[in-house]
C-alpha cells in the first residue's frame, strides 16, 4: 500500500504556494515516485466537506456547503488514483484541515488510514507576533474590517484549538515546523515540505516556486480601510457587487509599489498576544521552542499603521475610493 504525507497548514504559513508549486509540477514529482494529485489543488476542498459534520462552524462548515454535491465524487476520484499507483508516496494539502472539528478530523484520518500503509502528518506554525500582521491585513482585506477594528479589537491565535486534536489522533504521526525563514530548509515551506517527504534536494532545485499572498502596502492598508468603512462587502439592506474582492483588487494595485509595507498598530499586536498567551504556551511546549526567537518585530524606524486618522486624511482617502469603486460600477453597467 502507498504511503502518505497529510499537510493540514495552519493558515497563513504558505499552504497556497504549496500547492500551486506541488500541482504545477506534477509530472517532476511523479518522477521521483511521488503523487500530489492535481485534480484540486487544495485538497481540502473536497475532503473537509465530505468528512466534517454538518453545521460545524467556521470555513470548514462553508466549504461543505458550496461543494457536498462535488465531494462525494472527488473522494472517489483520489480512491481510484491511490488504488492505480500502489507503490507511490502521496502528498495531500489543505490548510483548512488544521481547525476541523474533532470529530471530523478523526473520519478523515480512519478513511485515509484505509486507503495508505503509512501516514505522516505536518503543520507548520507562524511566530505569533509575525502572525498578528499576516492575519490583520487578511482581515482587513477580505472580511471588512476598518479602522475602528484596528483601534479597539483584537484577535485570536488559534494554535491549541486547531493542531490539539491532529495531535491527539496520533502524536508519533504528527509533527509541526516553525514557519520562519531561519527555521525552514532554504528558508522556504515547499523545500521543508519536500525535504519531511524525504524528496532529493534536486527535486526541489527543478522546480519554480509560486508565490501567492504579497504583502499590503500602507497606503494600500489604509485605503481598504476606508473602503470597508464607506462601502461595506455587505449590508443587510444593500450589497454592493463592485465592492466584493474587485475594489481591494483594485486598490492594492493603485497603491502597491513604493509604500511602506503594512505593519499592525502595537497596541493591537499587543492586545492580541495578551489574549493568546495560553495557545502560544502550549504550541511551544509541543515543539519545545520559543517561539518568539523566530519572531521579528518591525525595526524602530519601520512605521506602524496609525489605528487613527485626521479628517483632513481622511477625505483624501475617500475621494479615491469613491472614485475608483464609481468607476467599477460603471464598468459593471456597460
Amino acid at each position: 500500500m502507498p504511503k502518505l504525507l497529510l499537510h493540514i497548514g495552519m493558515p497563513k504559513t504558505g499552504s497556497t504556494a504549496i500547492q500551486n508549486t506541488l500541482s504545477a509540477h506534477g509530472k517532476l514529482l511523479r518522477h521521483y515516485g511521488c503523487i500530489y494529485p492535481e485534480f484540486c489543488k487544495n485538497h481540502g476542498n473536497f475532503l473537509i466537506p465530505a468528512f466534517e459534520p454538518e453545521g460545524h462552524a467556521g470555513a470548514a462548515q462553508r466549504m461543505r456547503e458550496m461543494l457536498t454535491d462535488e465531494a462525494e465524487l472527488l473522494v472517489e476520484r483520489l480512491v481510484s488514483i491511490v488504488q492505480e499507483n500502489k507503490e507511490a508516496n502521496f502528498i495531500l494539502s489543505g490548510e483548512n484541515f488544521a481547525p476541523m472539528s474533532e470529530v471530523g478530523a478523526f473520519q478523515l484520518f480512519e478513511f485515509l488510514r484505509s486507503l495508505f500503509e503509512e501516514i505522516r502528518i505536518i503543520g507548520f506554525v507562524r511566530p505569533p507576533v509575525s502572525l498578528v500582521h499576516s492575519l490583520a491585513q487578511e482581515q482587513i482585506q477580505n472580511m471588512g474590517f476598518g479602522y475602528n477594528w484596528l483601534e479597539d479589537g483584537r484577535l485570536y491565535l488559534p494554535y491549541k484549538r486547531d493542531l490539539e486534536k491532529w495531535n491527539n489522533i496520533g502524536s508519533d504521526v504528527f509533527q509541526l515546523r516553525i514557519f520562519s525563514r531561519q527555521a525552514l530548509t532554504r528558508g522556504c515551506a515547499v523545500a521543508s515540505l519536500l525535504a519531511f517527504a524525504g524528496l532529493p534536494a534536486g527535486c526541489y532545485e527543478k522546480m519554480i516556486v509560486e508565490q501567492s499572498n504579497q504583502a499590503l502596502s500602507m497606503l494600500a492598508t489604509e485605503l481598504i480601510c476606508v473602503a470597508n468603512e464607506d462601502y461595506p462587502p455587505r449590508k443587510a439592506d444593500k450589497y454592493n457587487p463592485a465592492r466584493a474582492k474587485r475594489l481591494s483588487t483594485v486598490l492594492c494595485r493603485v497603491a502597491g509599489s513604493g509604500c511602506p509595507k503594512f505593519h499592525a498598530p502595537e497596541p493591537f499586536v499587543r492586545r492580541t498576544i495578551s489574549a493568546s498567551k495560553g495557545e502560544i504556551k502550549w504550541v511551544e511546549n509541543l515543539l519545545g521552542e520559543t517561539l518568539s526567537a523566530f519572531d521579528k518585530e518591525p525595526p524602530p524606524d519601520v512605521p506602524r499603521f496609525k489605528a487613527a486618522v485626521s479628517d483632513a486624511r481622511r477625505f483624501e482617502l475617500a475621494a479615491l475610493v469613491k472614485a475608483v469603486n464609481d468607476e467599477l460600477l460603471l464598468a459593471q453597467r456597460v
